[in-house]
């Protein structure tokens, strides 16, 4: 069929219902401009349900303060000191010696009190003195000898023939005292006993571990089972202890400590402190009775003596004159033959006996002049320095046992723990890093010397001991001036100022174990109020930099752009809209609120306070500092 054919040819166009296409049409319409409504009520829903936009959020650029401060948080602490620690020692052993039993020391006590110093009795013609080294009685002739005290001889014995007439002419030698006087050395009242270098040693353990023990709270050292010790030296328990948190006044009893083993030993020192005073008084009197003896033989015996041996020297001398004018008789009449001979020998041994005699006399004066009498002054003057060392030595114990009296009296004090102030108790729990209680104060427990058990704070002197992150140690400084504000009384904010850093970190807790933290002592400068109570939490602003009355706008009215910051200052139009106008503006220092502004924007001029809202700058825009660029409120 040709194309002429198909033209003339009328289609024929079947009867059915057609698709209605306005329809569809309608349709799309309506689904589209619903679809625009929900697209602009997302990005403008003040459109929507308002007829008129409201006007755009703005804030003023002011003056005012800027400052940069670093925050962190702490705890609330006594800042003086209001801690009570058990101050309870170790029981030591005796500081004064054991006392000797020997029988020097008897004697020492006894015969030496009577003048330390036995002073022989003249010897009576019936009695040899048998006080001397190497001395001996002898009797010649029937003559008895006299032995002197140093080991010197008697007189030259005479013969028989010729006794009778020796005793008649010869002058009776005197009794001389220094010749018998001896002085005994001086005897410590009490010597130390020898003590072996093991048995020291072991001693010096059995103190420090505290053998005097066998009592609950050992008092020092006490407590010690069969099995070995159980509890340090310096220790104790806890017998009574008023609950924590009641408020007590200065003087009050807070706990009590065992002093039982302090008491025992307080009795036993007692009566070492009586004996240490009784030694001290007897080697006074003992000193005293020598230094006596001293000035006795000094001023008494001794020019005694010289007096008694120069009669006895003239007596002598008178004696040899007589012998020998009679030895001159006795020739002269034997030679004319009135006189024996024998009567002549008579008379020759009769002065020669009176010549021995006179030589015997001036050696006596030699040796007391220059031996007797100079070697008991020496043994006179030592034994009284050997009583002085003594009585010093005695006058340590005394001191020693003294102190430690005042000691175990001290000790039964300190078991009694009062307050140190008015207050509130706090028990001193101590915890370890993970925050465990690893030394908990309770009756029944030990607590060792030094440990602290209480404190009564002073509410108005407290402290906060704030944790500081690793990272920001670097800003905080000892008097860095600090801003405290206290979780349970937010309204009353406190002046403060560091005091310390710790230059070592706090061991890591279980919270934080890769993140160092130091801790920051800070003092409250404005004082504390009645109200405030230890482990209180705090939160710490440490005052890093601050401006003052400087150009400032809100940290929330500034928008960055390519690490340049811009704020979008507006503008009144003509038609009475507001305009943007993009500044690029020179920031200092900012804190939480506030940003110091150094150029771009002056001391009343309004920003926007949402300046994301807006359309951001162009990159051009961006790359002029001080130009602006006009935007539409939209």
């Amino acid at each position: 069929m040709s194309s002429d054919e198909l033209a003339s040819t009328p289609l024929a166009i079947p009867d059915e219902r057609r698709p209605s296409w306005q329809r569809w049409a309608f349709a799309a319409v309506v689904t589209g401009a619903v679809g625009a409504g929900i697209f602009a009520a997302m990005l403008r829903p003040s459109r929507v349900w308002s007829k008129t936009a409201p006007p755009p959020e703005t804030v003023e650029v002011d003056r005012g303060d800027v400052a940069l401060v670093v925050t962190e948080n702490g705890t609330l602490e006594s800042a003086n000191n209001a801690t009570v620690r058990c101050e309870v020692e170790a029981l030591v052993g005796m500081t004064g010696g054991a006392v000797s039993k020997t029988a020097g020391n008897r004697g020492g006590a006894g015969g030496q009190a009577s003048g330390g110093a036995a002073q022989a009795a003249p010897a009576s013609p019936a009695k040899a003195a048998m006080q001397g080294k190497g001395a001996a009685a002898a009797k010649a002739g029937g003559t008895k000898a006299r032995v002197t005290g140093a080991g010197v001889a008697s007189k030259t014995p005479v013969p028989a023939a010729s006794a009778t007439a020796a005793s008649s002419s010869v002058m009776k030698r005197p009794d001389i005292r220094s010749f018998n006087y001896i002085v005994e050395p001086h005897i410590p009242l009490r010597g130390a006993k020898p003590v072996s270098t093991q048995a020291a040693g072991k001693q010096q353990t059995n103190l420090m571990m505290g053998s005097s023990g066998g009592r609950g709270g050992g008092g020092g050292g006490g407590g010690r089972g069969g099995s070995g010790p159980t509890e340090m030296p310096g220790s104790t328990r806890i017998i009574n202890i008023i609950p924590e948190g009641t408020r007590v006044v200065t003087g009050d009893i807070v706990c009590e400590l065992d002093s039982a083993a302090f008491r025992d030993e307080l009795q036993a020192q007692q009566i070492r402190y009586v004996q240490a005073q009784s030694w001290v008084e007897q080697a006074k009197s003992i000193l005293d009775v020598n230094e006596i003896s001293l000035r006795e033989y000094q001023e008494g015996i001794y020019p005694q003596d010289v007096q008694l041996i120069r009669q006895y020297i003239i007596g002598c001398q008178t004696e040899q004159r007589r012998t020998r004018l009679n030895l001159a008789w006795s020739r002269d009449a034997a030679q004319k033959g009135f006189r024996a001979n024998a009567q002549v020998r008579a008379d020759e041994l009769a002065d020669l006996q009176a010549s021995f005699v006179l030589s015997e006399a001036e050696g006596m004066e030699h040796r007391l002049k220059n031996f007797t009498m100079p070697r008991i002054m020496k043994a006179r003057l030592a034994k009284i320095e050997a009583i002085k060392s003594d009585l010093s030595s005695q006058e340590s114990a005394f001191a020693l046992e003294t102190q430690r009296l005042k000691r175990l009296e001290l000790m039964i004090a300190n078991c009694t723990m009062r307050a140190p102030r008015d207050g509130i108790i706090v028990y001193a729990n101590q915890t370890n890093s993970w925050g465990r209680v690893e030394a908990q104060i309770q009756e029944g427990v030990t607590v060792r010397q030094t440990q602290p058990i209480f404190y009564v704070p002073d509410p108005r002197n407290m402290r906060v001991k704030a944790r500081v992150n690793e990272s920001k140690t670097s800003l905080i400084h000892k008097g860095q001036r600090v801003i405290i504000r206290i979780d349970a009384f937010p309204g009353r904010p406190l002046q403060g100022t560091v005091n310390e850093i710790t230059p070592i970190p706090a061991p890591a807790s279980i919270s934080n174990l890769d993140v160092q933290v130091y801790y920051a002592t800070v003092n409250i400068d404005s004082g504390g109020f009645d109200e405030l109570r230890p482990g209180l939490s705090a939160e710490v602003n440490f005052l890093i930099e601050s401006r003052r009355e400087a150009t400032r706008v809100p940290v929330r009215a500034i928008r960055w752009v390519d690490g340049q910051a811009y704020s979008a200052l507006a503008r009144k139009t003509s038609t009475g809209t507001t305009s943007w106008e993009w500044k690029a503006v020179t920031l200092g220092v900012a804190d939480s609120t506030y940003v110091e502004v150094l150029s771009g924007l002056e001391p009343g001029d309004r920003v926007s306070a949402n300046p994301r809202t807006l359309t951001p700058p162009t990159k051009t825009v961006a790359g002029i500092s001080t130009e602006a660029k006009s935007l539409s409120p939209g």
